[in-house]
């Protein structure tokens, strides 16, 4: 079972939340939850809680299933090489990228179950599509480790 868990803080009130953002946000949510290609029931509803704890009441769990189902289309129509190029276009700031990555990291973690190879291989190929380095990655997946393991 998955647990629900709010990210201490929510986001930053001053992220800009348009369009691409959000879509980038989610995708970095279902790339991870598609890293054993494919997106099951519970995965589906991790990235949606997920999601929901990062952006505290900023949109509707309607709009957020809404995009996360946007966001699997997409994976099935380009692949998992195109959605990640696309979340690099949809996040163009460091602070975005590093929020995206906290929010694949929360995926990863939410259920409990770590696959080392195929969900670490994804984080690590996420991380790079973000231009974010392996320490910093690390860095971001201990905290969230942290924050979901009190």
């Amino acid at each position: 079972m998955i647990k629900r868990r709010e990210r201490k803080g929510g986001t930053d009130a001053s992220l800009d939340l348009d369009a691409a953002t959000l879509q980038g946000l989610v995708d970095a949510g279902v790339l991870m939850a598609a890293s054993d290609g494919e997106v099951n029931e519970a995965e589906y509803d991790a990235v949606a809680d997920v999601i929901s704890g990062f952006l505290r009441d900023r949109i509707t769990p309607a709009q957020i299933r809404e995009i996360v189902e946007e966001s699997i289309g997409m994976l099935e129509e380009q692949g998992y090489p195109g959605r990640l190029e696309a979340l690099a276009e949809n996040l163009r700031s460091p602070e975005l990228r590093e929020v995206a990555l906290q929010v694949a990291a929360a995926v990863l973690v939410a259920d409990g179950a770590f696959d080392a190879t195929n969900e670490r291989e994804a984080f690590i190929e996420i991380a790079a599509a973000l231009d974010i380095d392996d320490e910093r990655s690390d860095e971001l997946l201990q905290q969230v480790f942290e924050t979901y393991n009190e």
